[in-house]
């Protein structure tokens, strides 16, 4: 329960853009999913070729988001609050056009706050998305720092 106030904590202190050093996605996925349910921060993850999915209710997809490119743009474009997780982008970091639509969501500065949340285990960012980052790692989470 701890883990899930110092997320809580974390998101309300206004990131856009977050790396999460996990490499037990299922407990990652479950940590968000409980997150989603006590708090309401709706909570969403993106798959290759599957789009977007509430955690809370993935057998409802979000049309038209099975592209990165067209999930960042449902993402840049939505207007309400919510958390999106992204597995560990290697390839896609690479394409101009994704990093330039990452780098708008993480620096855009309207309300409600659209959150990323990049994860996986070796995450390596461009030098044009580093700074906009801020990175956690579940036992840091456990530990309270």
């Amino acid at each position: 329960m701890n883990e899930i106030v110092q997320l809580d904590t974390l998101l309300d202190a206004g990131h856009r853009f977050i790396l999460f050093e996990e490499t037990d996605v299922g407990a990652l996925l479950e940590l968000f999913e409980h997150l989603d349910r006590s708090t309401g921060k709706a909570s969403y993850q993106w798959l290759p070729e599957q789009g977007l999915r509430r955690l809370t209710a993935e057998f409802i997809p979000i049309p038209e988001t099975s592209r990165l490119s067209d999930a960042l743009d449902y993402i840049h474009d939505r207007r309400q609050y919510g958390v999106f997780l992204l597995p560990e982008l290697g390839k896609e970091l690479k394409q101009p056009d994704i990093v330039k639509r990452i780098e708008a969501i993480a620096t855009n500065e309207t309300e409600p706050r659209r959150v990323l949340v990049l994860y996986g285990g070796n995450l390596h960012l461009p030098n044009r998305l580093r700074g906009l980052a801020v990175q956690i790692s579940r036992a840091a989470l456990t530990s309270g720092a």
